[in-house]
C-alpha cells in the first residue's frame, strides 16, 4: 500500500505534463541507516534521487520514496525533511493517505522539519496570522515526533521571520523582506543549506539560522529565467569569500600601477582612495578600499594597510550609489579638481558630469557624508550612461574633486592616467 502511494506521490510530483513512463524505483543498496537509489522515469527526464541518508532532504518524491524503502524494512532512514510540497504549488494537498504515511511514518524519524505557513497550517490544523500563532503550530508538528521545528513566516507580511522550536525554547529568525519576485527553490535550498549544516557538526538551531542568512542571500542574487517566477542564486552566496580574495587582489595590482606611474601629483589635500565592491554589493561591508587613504610623498604614492572591506564609508558612497543605475560599475576613485584636468579628460574622449553644492538641500548639508552619494545621484539620473568622471567645484568648507568611476579598479586606474 505505501509503495502504491509512493508511486502516485512521485506521478503528482513530475505532473502530467512531465510525466514520461515512470518504472519503478530501483533500490541499489541499503543499510546503516542510509539507501541510495535510481529513479529511472523515461527519457524526458532521468534524474536519480541520489543518496537518502541522515543528512538527505526531501521534497515530496522523495518523502515518497523514503516511505518505499522504509516499508520494506531493509533501511532505517533518519531524515532532514522539507515537506515543501504537502500543499504543491497548484494547490492540491498531498493525497490524504500520503499525508497520514507523512505523519505516522516520516516525521517521527525527521531530525528537523521545515513547513511553511500553508504547510504548518495543514500539519497543526489550525490557522497561522502572526508569531504567537506560529509557535503554537511548531508545539503541535512537534507532538507528531520531528526533534525539531522550524516555520517558514515567508507567507506573512512584514519582515520574514522563521520560528525554531527544539521542544524547549523558541527563537526567532528574521530578515527584512526583499523585493524580489524570483523566489522559486527557497524552501529547497533552505533545507539543503541546514542539512549541510548539520553534516558539518552544527547544532538543528545553529544550522537553521546559517540556513536562513544563505537563502536570503539567494534571493537577494536570484534572477529571471524562463517564463514567471525565477530561481534563488544559490551559488553566488556560495562563492562570496572567493571572490572577496579576487576584490582584495585587482585593488592590489591597480595600486602598484598607481605607484609605478608616480600620480601624487593628483590627489587632492583630503588625499585619495581607490575601492572596489563585491557584484551585487547592499552595503559599505561589501566594498573594499585602502584603509586610511592613500597619501604622498612628493609624487610618490603610498598605502598605510593593504585593502579592507568596510575601510571607506566614502568611496564605497559613491560606488554603491553607481551600482544602482549601473550594477557594473563597482569602482571609484577621487582624485584633485583642476580645469587642466577636465580639458585632458575631453581631450581624451572621457565622458563627464557635474553637480553643484550650492544646489545641496540643507538635510544633505547637515548629515555627514551626504553630499557625495547625494551629487553622484543627481548626476546619474539625468546621465543616458554612467559617466567617466563626476565632478563639483566645492563649496564653503568643501575641497572640489574629481571621482572617476569603471567597472574594475584596473579600468578606474586607466582612466586617471588619461589626466596625466
Amino acid at each position: 500500500m505505501k509503495e502504491e502511494i509512493a508511486l502516485k506521490a512521485i506521478q503528482a510530483f513530475f505532473r502530467k505534463d512531465l510525466f514520461a513512463g515512470f518504472v519503478g524505483i530501483e533500490l541499489i543498496e541499503a543499510g546503516n541507516g542510509r539507501a541510495r537509489a535510481r529513479l529511472p522515469i523515461g527519457d524526458r527526464h532521468r534524474n536519480g534521487l541520489g543518496l537518502v541518508h541522515g543528512g538527505a532532504i526531501f521534497t515530496l518524491a522523495d518523502l515518497a520514496f523514503a516511505a518505499a524503502v522504509n516499508s520494506r524494512g531493509r533501511a532505517a532512514v533518519a531524515i532532514h525533511c522539507s515537506i515543501s510540497y504537502l500543499k504543491a504549488p497548484a494547490g492540491d494537498l498531498l493525497f490524504a493517505e500520503a499525508e497520514e504515511t507523512l505523519k505516522k511514518e516520516l516525521l517521527p524519524l525527521a531530525e528537523i522539519i521545515t513547513p511553511n505557513i500553508p504547510e504548518a497550517e495543514a500539519l497543526a490544523q489550525r490557522k497561522i496570522r502572526g508569531g504567537e500563532e506560529m509557535k503554537e503550530a511548531a508545539r503541535r508538528i512537534r507532538r507528531l515526533g520531528p526533534r525539531n521545528v522550524l516555520i517558514k513566516g515567508g507567507h506573512l507580511r512584514g519582515d520574514a521571520v522563521d520560528v525554531f522550536f527544539d521542544g524547549r525554547r523558541f527563537f526567532e529568525f528574521s530578515s527584512p523582506r526583499l523585493s524580489s519576485a524570483h523566489t522559486h527553490g527557497t524552501g529547497c535550498t533552505l533545507s539543503a543549506a541546514m542539512a549541510l549544516e548539520l553534516a558539518r557538526g552544527s547544532s538543528p538551531r545553529k544550522a537553521a539560522e546559517k540556513a536562513k542568512s544563505f537563502v536570503t542571500s539567494a534571493i537577494r542574487f536570484s534572477f529571471p529565467l524562463g517564463k514567471g517566477i525565477g530561481p534563488v542564486n544559490p551559488y553566488t552566496p556560495a562563492t562570496r569569500d572567493g571572490e572577496r580574495y579576487g576584490v582584495i587582489q585587482r585593488l592590489k595590482r591597480a595600486f602598484h600601477l598607481l605607484q609605478e606611474m608616480k600620480m601624487g601629483h593628483l590627489f587632492p589635500e583630503v588625499q585619495s582612495n581607490l575601492g572596489y565592491g563585491l557584484s551585487a554589493a547592499q552595503g559599505p561591508e561589501e566594498v573594499a578600499a585602502f584603509p586610511g587613504r592613500f597619501g604622498r610623498l612628493g609624487n610618490e604614492v603610498v598605502k598605510i594597510s593593504d585593502p579592507e572591506f568596510g575601510a571607506s564609508q566614502h568611496i564605497a558612497k559613491i560606488i554603491l550609489t553607481a551600482m544602482r543605475f549601473d550594477p557594473e560599475m563597482r569602482s571609484a576613485m577621487n582624485v584633485r579638481f583642476a580645469e587642466d584636468l577636465l580639458a585632458r579628460a575631453r581631450k581624451a574622449g572621457l565622458s563627464l558630469g557635474h553637480f553643484s553644492r550650492s544646489d545641496e538641500p540643507a538635510w544633505v548639508k547637515r548629515r555627514e557624508g551626504s553630499s557625495l552619494s547625494w551629487g553622484v545621484e543627481q548626476v546619474l539620473r539625468q546621465a543616458r550612461k554612467i559617466p567617466d568622471l563626476i565632478y563639483d567645484r566645492g563649496d564653503v568648507g568643501k575641497e572640489p574633486m574629481i571621482r572617476v568611476l569603471g567597472r574594475d579598479p584596473e579600468e578606474v586606474v586607466r582612466k586617471v592616467l588619461k589626466l596625466l
